[in-house]
């Protein structure tokens, strides 16, 4: 996947992060030591979907050449990256985004109210972020108390 990336675009190519929670973090401890580290999940993360000790082997082979960066979002930026989603202040459709699915949109917010978060990953006033999140709300009593808090 990388080389794709390099070959069509070089030095221009797209940066890839990867966002996980600081709870589940066992991509960031891998990149940190440059295998695959299981880690101990001793508190359950809201983002269940995202919530492994562990690391797929496979994807792991993928991710060690391909990804750029290793983030790890705190609990507390879930829930209002989930009702900015939701309630769509800026006239776009509202989108019904669960808990997993709001993990990279959470990290680019940071980075754009981080001056030294958004320079570490190469973000500027000119950057394009493309956000892939790929769950609805998996769980509505879940996806409901999160989006309607204030």
């Amino acid at each position: 996947m990388h080389d794709v990336f390099r070959q069509r675009w070089g030095a221009d190519r797209p940066r890839f992060v990867v966002v996980e929670p600081e709870l589940a973090a066992c991509l960031h401890a891998s990149a940190v030591s440059g295998e695959p580290r299981p880690v101990e999940i001793t508190e359950e993360t809201l983002m269940a979907g995202l919530s492994c000790g562990e690391v797929s082997l496979l994807a792991w082979e993928s991710l060690a050449e391909g990804a750029d960066d290793f983030l790890t979002i705190p609990e507390s930026l879930v829930a209002p990256t989930m009702r900015l989603l939701a309630r769509s202040p800026f006239g776009d459709a509202a989108v019904m985004a669960g808990e997993s699915a709001v993990a990279g949109l959470a990290a680019a917010i940071a980075a754009a109210r981080s001056p030294a978060l958004g320079e570490a990953l190469g973000l500027n006033g000119k950057s394009r972020v493309l956000a892939i999140g790929t769950e609805g709300a998996t769980d509505p009593v879940i996806y409901a108390r999160l989006v309607s808090q204030a």
